[in-house]
This record gives C-alpha cells, sequence and structure tokens, in this order.
C-alpha cells in the first residue's frame, strides 16, 4: 500500500480582511459565477453567508477552508488512461 502524499501548500489568505466580496474573490481566482455556483451545488464551497444591502460576501474560514480542501486533492478527478 503507498502512504498517503503530504503536501504542503502556502494559502495565500493573509492579506484577506474577514470579509471578501463573493464576486471579486471569484474574479481573482479567475473563475465566473456560474463556476462559484456549480462548486456550492457540489458543496466544495460553502455558500456565502454574509448579506450586506443584498451584496453577498464570504468570510476568510469560508475561503480558507476551500483553498485547505483544494490542496488536499479533494476535488482532484481521477485521470483517465
Amino acid at each position: 500500500m503507498v502512504p498517503p502524499r503530504t503536501i504542503k501548500v502556502e494559502i495565500p489568505t493573509g492579506e484577506l480582511p474577514p470579509l471578501t466580496s463573493y464576486s471579486l474573490w471569484l474574479k481573482r481566482i479567475g473563475v465566473s459565477r456560474t463556476t462559484g455556483l456549480r462548486w456550492q451545488k457540489l458543496k466544495w464551497l460553502d455558500a456565502p453567508t454574509v448579506n450586506i444591502a443584498g451584496k453577498l460576501y464570504l468570510t476568510r474560514e469560508q475561503i480558507e477552508r476551500f483553498y485547505t480542501r483544494a490542496a488536499a486533492g479533494e476535488f482532484a478527478k481521477a485521470t483517465n488512461k
């Protein structure tokens, strides 16, 4: 049996404020709003929980959790050989 790999990935959240605009965060990582909604449906990303005057925000913890899960390979697909 092959032991699980440990991957150390630096999560770029140090500069994030406690709340980040959902649309701005999607733009920063280069994905569309449709992809963000798809990730929510797949439970890869927590739905934005903060609504201020109709604008959606993600907490720093939600973003960190997403990056940690992505770095662990949780969203990886099996390759076709």
